[in-house]
């Protein structure tokens, strides 16, 4: 049984230990192409491929692109590998796994309209132009920021091809040289390379009122399914980045009838749109004053921190497990699942995220004993640590709490639970 999966891997990571075990339950092989490795994890990472992988491959520049991805999927075939197809987790290698699934000749999205998708300018001209969305969007530029910032409205800046929240924030007395010395940051930046640099357009849009939800969806041929929904419990803008630190699921902020109509209008963005063989992370709001909801933006991939567990546990499906489903075109698997899931009895989720400071070392992080101590709590860093100069998210560590239920009153205790959870030190 020569038959495996290719794994994406980012520096090492995305999510590999999760992705590996699903892939190993079906029998399959695993395979990993990763970028470069930075020198604390090298030898960790490297001894847990060895262990835990059938073939793996890691390149010595900090970005992969459709080179790497081409010949690793030619050495699997001379090597004897039948390749059933390619996942990644990272978002700026979704358009390069969907090249590697063509070249297998797996189902996926095409890579143009993951490109397209993950336009943050052309999906908002996208929606609009669908009737989906009243949101107006412009390129921002050296002529037009003093303009735009006269006009008295309230707008949200953001990179129009970004992750990690880089440089997420409502327009204010920013001026166009500080905006653009920050992409200039970001391209040196390991974890950027080769997504953010000096030349990538940053937009402004008319900023979305309301509470931010989280859908997590599964698209393949006839079917849309919602298998979860996260409420973003606490949102907080620091420099020139917007944190989500904490989520609750299910909703706690929704009445019945808000989700369904949000449910609903995500199906009918997602119809279309025409988006297929596939999971997607979509962000969006809910202005209760006038019943209305906005996409922020959709994500060709599964959600990132604690999304995956908190969605597993209110619908019991695990959101790698049943992409893997699609990938591999078992559908049968992938219906049975989705069909379980709707009579499933899940439980609630509160987690939290913690994010430290740009340009700062980082001591230790130590834990607390508290009152309601959370089922799970990761350390995602080695210390001591440098954080990055860049205006993005920065993840130190996570936490989750499980209950049969959570109201506003619980999700209130343990927010302030876990303000106590964890001390960071820095020099």
């Amino acid at each position: 049984m020569n038959r495996g999966v290719i794994i994406l891997s980012h520096r090492g990571f995305s999510f590999l230990e999760e992705t590996i075990k699903w892939i190993k339950i079906r029998n399959l092989k695993c395979f990993v192409l990763s970028s470069s490795i930075d020198s604390n994890s090298i030898l960790d990472r490297h001894n847990f491929l060895k262990n835990n992988t059938d073939n793996y491959k890691i390149i010595e520049h900090n970005f992969l692109d459709k080179t790497d991805i081409k010949k690793y999927i030619e050495e699997l075939v001379i090597s004897g590998y039948f390749l059933l197809g390619c996942i990644s987790v990272w978002e700026s290698y979704r358009s390069i796994m969907a090249y590697a699934n063509k070249l297998i000749c797996v189902n996926d999205l095409t890579e143009e309209n993951v490109n397209k998708i993950s336009d943050k300018y052309f999906l908002r001209k996208k929606l609009n132009d669908f009737g989906l969305s009243s949101i107006k969007s412009y390129i921002l530029t050296r002529e037009n920021i003093e303009y735009i910032k006269k006009e008295n409205r309230k707008m949200f800046l953001k990179p129009r091809i970004g992750m990690a929240s880089f440089l997420t924030k409502k327009l204010d007395n920013d001026t166009y040289d500080e905006l653009i010395k920050h992409l200039f940051i970001a391209e040196k930046d390991l974890d950027f390379n080769g997504t953010i640099n000096s030349k990538t357009d940053l937009i402004v849009e008319n900023f979305i009122e309301g509470k931010e939800y989280s859908f997590e969806v599964v698209c393949s041929k006839e079917l849309i399914q919602i298998l979860a929904v996260n409420e973003k419990y606490f949102i907080h803008q620091t420099g020139f980045v917007n944190l989500e630190t904490a989520c609750v699921c299910p909703p706690i902020s929704l009445t019945e009838n808000e989700l369904q109509n949000g449910i609903k209008y995500i199906t009918d963005v997602c119809s279309i749109l025409s988006l297929n063989n596939g999971v997607f992370h979509i962000e969006a709001k809910y202005e209760r004053s006038i019943n209305k909801w906005e996409i922020i933006e959709i994500n060709c991939r599964v959600g990132g921190s604690f999304i995956n567990k908190s969605s597993e546990k209110w619908s019991g499906i695990n959101l790698i497990d049943i992409w893997l489903d699609i990938i591999l075109g078992n559908e049968e698997n992938l219906h049975k699942k989705i069909i379980k899931s709707i009579k499933y009895e899940g439980i609630s989720s509160f987690f939290r995220v913690y994010f430290g400071e740009p340009d700062k070392k980082i001591l230790s992080v130590s834990r607390n004993e508290v009152e309601i101590e959370p089922n799970e709590c990761q350390i995602l860093i080695k210390l001591p640590i440098l954080t990055p100069k860049s205006q993005r998210e920065i993840f130190i560590a996570q936490s989750i709490w499980h209950m049969k239920e959570i109201d506003n009153e619980k999700a209130h205790k343990i927010m302030l639970e876990s303000n106590k959870l964890l001390e960071i030190k820095y020099a």
